[in-house]
């Protein structure tokens, strides 16, 4: 119910685990948002895990869609979430967010035959998304490996000196007559 509520606003909430399924809900409704409205996607941005592939859904959609997409990261934002944030058209950031910069751990069993082909793919969806991600941020491609390897954390701040975000979200002060 929220979800189409927010929807029918132009707003949409990408939140929890970036899984297949919540990024092609995402992406659907990003282009119901780009068919029925020039008004900017407004997406709301709150993963603290994720996987590249499902990320690579929601990142692909944004840049074929012909509105602008406004992404705002809340709260925390870490490992493959922050390539959506990325490729946004215009992206901001809460003065409390936190964003990192973390490679899904993988869980895997099966036949070795399978793996091998499992983490192939893996490791493309990888380099797809650390390309994006460097296009995104002017940052050479070997630099955000690295920070993703490193597990970097970002502040809002560094996350604008970065260019991962355009903006930090300012919030209005107390009004005037307001008790402190």
């Amino acid at each position: 119910m929220l979800q189409e509520e927010l929807s029918a606003r132009g707003m949409i909430l990408i939140q929890g685990h970036l899984d297949q399924r919540l990024a092609t809900r995402a992406a659907a409704q990003l282009m119901e948002r780009d068919a029925v409205s020039d008004e900017p996607a407004r997406v709301h941005l709150f993963t603290s895990s994720g996987e590249f592939g499902a990320a690579l859904t929601v990142m692909d959609t944004i840049t074929a869609l012909g509105i602008l997409t406004e992404v705002t990261a809340v709260g925390a934002v870490r490992g493959p979430g922050l390539g959506v944030l990325a490729v946004a058209g215009h992206r901001v950031a809460t003065p409390n967010c936190r964003l990192a910069f973390a490679a899904p751990r993988l869980q895997m069993e099966g036949a070795l035959t399978d793996l091998a082909g499992f983490l192939d793919a893996e490791l493309r969806d990888q380099q797809r998304w650390a390309e994006q991600v460097a296009r995104a941020t002017a940052r050479p491609i070997e630099l955000v490996e690295a920070d993703l390897a490193s597990a970097l954390i970002l502040g809002p701040e560094a996350a604008r000196r970065y260019r991962l975000i355009d903006e930090v979200a300012a919030y209005p002060g107390p009004s005037r007559g307001s008790v402190r």
